[in-house]
């Protein structure tokens, strides 16, 4: 297996601004979730775990959307069943809810099991190798809430090289994410000067 890059150098290799997005994608879903269990609790407690799943993906994936897709570094492809971030060069990702154990649920197709399994499309100069990592969050089945956000390397879905806990976002939910743009100022109406000419043309016209 090639060589998989540690904790601490995929911090580093995919930026605070990154690392931020993930943390506020997380902690905008778990807001999501309690807004709309205090809003239906009714259709909450009837989602099947299938279908809350799903609509928490939704919701995760568009907050990562809103705090990633502006940043230069960050490509984001939706093509429906496949979702997916890439980071520069050497990071692709997909968002996954992980259990109590961190193992996590997909469909076995050959994409999957070879995303899981790093298995490389094309042969690539060692050291350029694409990693695959796992962002997403912890659930808790029985309470079912959206705990801690998470990231993680596996060599399989079932094999964790490591996973690291995510820490709370800087904005608290309440700051625009790091990647959107401010909103640009309100235009300013523009000036028209004139010119003595056309002051005497004005004023000519203006007294016949």
């Amino acid at each position: 297996m090639k060589s998989l890059p540690s904790e601490d150098e995929v911090r580093e290799d995919l930026g605070d601004k990154v690392m931020e997005g993930f943390s506020y994608a997380v902690d905008h879903t778990r807001a999501d979730l309690a807004e709309y269990r205090g809003i239906r609790p009714d259709w909450v407690s009837q989602h099947s775990e299938r279908g809350l799943a799903n609509w928490l993906h939704d919701r995760l994936w568009q907050h990562l959307i809103v705090a990633l897709d502006p940043l230069p570094e960050v490509h984001v492809t939706d093509g429906g069943v496949t979702r997916e971030l890439t980071v520069g060069h050497r990071y692709r990702l997909r968002a996954k809810r992980h259990d109590e154990a961190g193992m996590v649920q997909t469909y076995p197709t050959q994409t999957a099991l070879a995303f899981m399994l790093q298995r490389p499309e094309e042969p690539t100069f060692e050291g350029f190798e694409e990693v695959r990592l796992l962002v997403g969050y912890a659930w808790d089945r029985e309470t079912r809430n959206v705990g801690a956000g998470l990231l993680s390397l596996r060599a399989d879905r079932e094999k964790i090289i490591w996973q690291i806990e995510l820490p709370p976002s800087q904005s608290g939910g309440i700051a625009p994410p790091v990647g959107t743009p401010l909103p640009p100022t309100q235009p300013q109406a523009p000036e028209i000067q004139v010119g003595e000419g056309d002051e005497e043309q004005n004023s000519g016209a203006g007294s016949a």
